[in-house]
Order: C-alpha cells, then structure tokens, then sequence
C-alpha cells in the first residue's frame, strides 16, 4: 500500500477547507450519532458533482458506520467506524490499487473523522452507481472481523 490512504489525506484537507464553511450540526442539536438509521450523504459543498471534491455515503446502523468516499464517481477508500457525536472514531480503512492483484487493504485512520466540516445533502440525490460502490464497502467490512 502506498503512504498515507486518500481517506487520511482528504480528512486532513477538510480541517483546512473548512475554516470558512458553515458546520452542519451546529445549526441544530441533533448529532449525527442521534440520526436514525439509514444512509447519508454528506460533502465538501451542498452541490453535488463539483469537480475536487469529496463526498462521502455513510451507512448508519446503531453507532456503526460503513462508509465510502468519492469524487467525480470514483471512489477513493471504503471505511468502518463507530459514530460517537458529531464524530466517527476507530476507522478502518479499507482501499484496493487500481490493476492491483492484492486485494483490498486495511489501515486504521489515526484520527477520528469530523463530520462538522461537512454539508448534509439530501440523501435522495446519492447516484446509483455510488449506491452500488456502498454496497460493495458493505460486503468487505462484512467478511472481516473487527
């Protein structure tokens, strides 16, 4: 696996991206923790399709998420954590190399993901094929073990 995961480093980017955006739980109470179960969708921008810029699907199951992240369609890492306010702590990750014969390979983020920095957009609006790339991430973290 090479350095540091696209996860890591788009987490890492959002801290910087974000010192102007307006966080998305502070409008309101709710945390994301307390969200019912479902899938979500949140992003760098409250549009989606901005060319550089990340959005990330997240499925809610308790305090368990599995979750991707992508831009421009593509996704970029697939990654597992336990939702804990407006944060996800004890992240795996879980990214595979284009044309790699390796498989999929686990890391473990080294700080927890603030979803803060992020806007909720409506979940209606998740493309398909990025559905179908979630469900992909479900089936990984399904036949691992914590």
């Amino acid at each position: 696996m090479k350095g540091q995961s696209i996860l890591s480093i788009s987490l890492l980017s959002l801290v910087m991206l974000a010192n102007g955006a307006i966080p998305v739980f502070s409008q309101s109470r709710q945390t994301f923790q307390s969200l019912p179960n479902g899938v979500y969708l949140y992003g760098e921008s409250q549009t989606l399709d901005q060319e550089n810029t990340y959005y990330f699907i997240l499925r809610k199951t308790g305090n368990n998420i599995i979750g991707m992240s992508y831009t421009g369609m593509e996704r970029t890492d697939c990654f597992r954590g336990t939702a804990t306010r407006n944060n996800i702590n004890n992240i795996t990750v879980a990214e595979i190399e284009p044309n790699s014969t390796a498989g999929w390979q686990f890391s473990q983020a080294e700080e927890p993901f603030d979803m803060n920095q992020l806007y909720r957009i409506d979940s209606n609006k998740i493309p398909q094929e990025a559905l179908g790339q979630l469900q992909e991430c479900v089936r990984v973290f399904s036949n691992r073990r914590r």
